[in-house]
C-alpha cells in the first residue's frame, strides 16, 4: 500500500475479508468458483479462475485398487474415512495425511483419526508428500466426504486420470465435478460463511456409492475424464493475464 502499487487479491472461501470491503489495495479480486464471486460480489473488478489444473500435469496410469481420501483431518471426512473402512473389510483404503486442519470446530484432531484408522488391518495410511501422483497411481476411487469445500481440486486432478469421486454435494465440489461425480449427503440451509455446508450423509450411503461405481465404474471413469478436459485451464490463464493487466493499469 505504501509503495502505491496495485493489489490483487484472491478470494477462496465464502468468509468476507474487511480489507477488500474497505478497499486495500483497490485493484481486483480472483475468485477461485462462480459460487463464490456469486456470493461475495466485491465491489472491485473481479475474474474467476478456477484452480488450475491440467490433465496434461495430473493424468497417470493406474494400476491400484485403493479407495482414497486426501487428507485425513475432520473437515475433509477423516473419520468417516474410518467408519468406511470398518464396514467393508473386504477392500482396500489408502490415507493421505493433510498438511493442515480446517477452519472450524473440530471434535477430533486429524493425529486421533490417524490413530483410528491405523487400528483397520484394510486401511494403509501415507504422509502427506509433494508427489500426488503417486497416490493417484494406486487409487481406484477418490472419496471426498468434506463438510466444507469452496471448489475441491482434489477432485480435478482424480479426473485427470478418470478416477471416479464420490464426494458431497458441496457448492464448489458440485461446480467442479458437475455431473461426473457420484453424490452422498445433502445440502444444509442457513449456511454460515466457514461452516459446514452438508450433512455428509450416513456410512450406508458411502457403501451403495462405491458398489454404485464399481457396477458403473468405465462409465463414471470415461465422464471424469470428460469433465477434467473440459477444465483445461489454458484458456482461462490467458483470459486472466489480459484481466490483471486491465486491472493494474487502467
Amino acid at each position: 500500500m505504501q509503495a502505491k502499487k496495485p493489489i490483487v487479491h484472491f478470494a477462496h472461501n465464502d468468509i468476507r475479508y474487511s480489507c477488500i470491503d474497505n478497499g486495500f489495495g483497490k485493484a481486483a479480486v480472483v475468485y477461485n468458483s462462480q459460487w463464490i464471486a456469486d456470493k461475495i460480489n466485491y465491489n472491485i473488478p473481479g475474474f474467476v479462475l478456477r484452480p488450475p489444473c491440467s490433465p496434461a500435469d495430473y493424468a497417470v496410469a493406474r494400476a491400484g485398487d485403493y479407495i482414497t481420501l486426501i487428507s485425513l483431518n475432520e473437515r475433509k471426512g477423516g473419520y468417516k474415512l474410518y467408519e468406511i473402512a470398518k464396514a467393508m473389510p473386504e477392500r482396500r483404503f489408502l490415507g493421505v495425511i493433510g498438511s493442515y486442519e480446517n477452519m472450524g470446530p473440530l471434535k477430533m484432531q486429524q493425529i486421533e483419526i490417524v490413530n483410528l484408522l491405523m487400528q483397520l488391518p484394510n486401511v494403509e495410511i501415507v504422509p502427506n508428500s509433494p508427489d500426488i501422483l503417486s497416490t493417484y497411481k494406486r487409487t481406484r476411487i477418490l472419496l471426498m466426504p468434506s463438510d466444507y469445500e469452496s471448489w475441491g481440486r482434489t477432485a480435478t486432478e482424480a479426473m485427470c486420470s478418470g478416477i471416479p469421486v464420490i464426494c458431497t454435494p458441496t457448492p464448489g465440489l458440485k461446480e467442479n465435478c458437475g455431473k461426473a461425480a457420484v453424490y452422498v449427503g445433502s445440502p444444509l440451509e442457513s449456511v454460515e460463511p466457514g461452516d459446514a455446508q452438508v450433512d455428509t450423509g450416513d456410512v450406508s450411503e458411502w457403501v451403495a456409492a462405491i458398489k454404485k461405481v464399481d457396477r458403473e465404474y468405465e462409465k463414471y471413469s470415461l465422464l471424469c475424464k470428460e469433465r477434467a478436459a473440459a477444465l483445461n485451464p489454458v484458456a482461462d490463464l490467458e483470459k486472466l493475464e489480459q484481466f490483471l493487466l486491465s486491472a493494474a493499469y487502467e
